[in-house]
């Protein structure tokens, strides 16, 4: 949370900060699906997959683990599909470390957390928005 808050980031895998494991967190808004609104949810071993293969869109992504020379935060357009279906677990209490099944469908452009779901397990997939033929956009 300290990492991604010092960095005004939204959400944040394991893996880019060193830690080999199949968990993110997200800063979830007011109007998530998933509890507590206002705060991070921690989700652990979760996949996506679209409800809708042909439903994309054009998003405009940064990442916290790809920078400029200067350190600035570098964007790309990524297509993102608009329909997804998640799965898998969420921490929903770090203290005794329960987990809670969760199957949630998220639609854009409601759900604006269905780009960062997509995003953030992507790097447990191995794939960084720099990667394939996204289009890296300078906007300085």
């Amino acid at each position: 949370e300290i990492i991604c808050d010092m960095e005004q980031g939204i959400g944040l895998s394991a893996v880019q900060v060193g830690v080999p494991w199949k968990l993110f967190l997200v800063r979830l808004d007011s109007e998530s699906k998933f509890k507590p609104t206002g705060r991070y949810g921690y989700f652990v071993n979760c996949e996506y997959n679209t409800m809708d293969a042909e439903g994309k869109i054009a998003s405009l992504e940064g990442c916290l683990s790809l920078r400029s020379p200067d350190g600035r935060t570098r964007m790309f357009q990524v297509p993102r599909y608009k329909n997804v279906k998640i799965e898998g677990f969420q921490l929903t209490d770090r203290n005794g470390l329960k987990l809670e099944d969760i199957s949630v469908e998220l639609v854009l452009p409601n759900d604006k957390e269905a780009i960062v779901f997509q995003h953030e397990i992507d790097h447990h997939r191995g794939v960084l928005i720099s990667d394939n033929d996204n289009k890296e956009l300078f906007l300085w």
